[in-house]
């Protein structure tokens, strides 16, 4: 399923040994993978013959789809990421049960809703407070989130803005300070790390953010 992952070279025994261990947890390797959302994944999924083969399915599924989402918002997909390792964890040997809390967990995933407060300020608390409850410090971070917010829309607004390293670097430089001159200690001393993390992000939203 992981299309990063090439099997180009490898020799025919170790294939052989790959589709081998394929088989034995139910997957087809001869087969293409449904993706998570598709309107057939669940059709396909309840024409594996067994609990442990659905199970393996879904898992793989949703790891996929975590790993390609994962930079728009990478907090919300660790969470969804952590919480896909603590079903298996939890259900190891039960796959009945673990079919059905992977279920769930991909209609959380489709809902599209969120449990933290915005991508960029789950991501800001993320870095910044490390393991400090979140819903203790949004009301500290919200307003930063808006500065950044604005600095960032002020700034990209513009014709292949991420090509001109020059504007990249006078963007860098106000989200700088934004986070230096915010108050909190915690902003301050990871300024550097949020800058980065901030700009990676924006990339990957550009048009939420032109168009909020």
């Amino acid at each position: 399923k992981d299309g990063s992952i090439n099997f180009k070279g490898v020799g025919e025994k170790v294939r052989k040994l790959i589709d081998e261990h394929l088989v034995s947890l139910g997957v087809d390797p001869k087969i293409p993978p449904t993706e998570l959302f598709s309107e057939n994944f669940i059709v396909q999924l309840k024409k594996q013959k067994s609990k442990r083969s659905q199970a393996s399915e879904m898992e793989h599924a949703i790891r996929k789809h975590c790993k390609v989402n994962w930079e728009s918002d990478p907090t919300q997909y660790k969470r969804f990421s952590e919480k896909l390792d603590a079903v298996l964890k939890k259900y190891h040997d039960d796959w009945e049960q673990m079919v059905l809390e992977l279920e769930t967990l991909r209609d959380e995933i489709d809902s599209g809703e969120r449990t933290g407060s915005d991508p960029f300020t789950d991501l800001i608390i993320s870095i910044a407070f490390d393991n400090a409850d979140a819903e203790q410090v949004q009301d500290l971070v919200k307003p930063v989130t808006v500065k950044v917010m604005d600095t960032l829309a002020r700034n990209i607004d513009g014709l292949n803005f991420w090509e001109r390293t020059e504007l990249v670097d006078d963007l860098s430089s106000e989200l700088d300070d934004v986070f230096v001159l915010s108050g909190i200690a915690e902003l301050s001393q990871h300024s550097e790390q949020l800058v980065s993390e901030v700009i990676a992000l924006a990339k990957r939203r550009e048009q939420d953010i032109l168009g909020s």
